[in-house]
């Protein structure tokens, strides 16, 4: 918890620095704020992404 993580969509480009706020398996759940800014218009999931772990 309290790790940054860099979320890119690889479809259009976009990118969101978030910090884990608690464990979700192994995937990241990103609130609808991040979502909003890396998801493209009409969808709801973002299929191909890179996740970085920032220090």
């Amino acid at each position: 918890m309290g790790t940054r993580l860099r979320v890119t969509n690889l479809d259009n480009g976009r990118a969101v620095t978030v910090a884990v706020t608690g464990p979700s398996g192994s995937c990241v759940l990103l609130n609808a704020a991040a979502m909003e800014l890396v998801r493209e218009p009409g969808k709801n999931v973002v299929r191909r992404n890179v996740v970085e772990v920032l220090r």
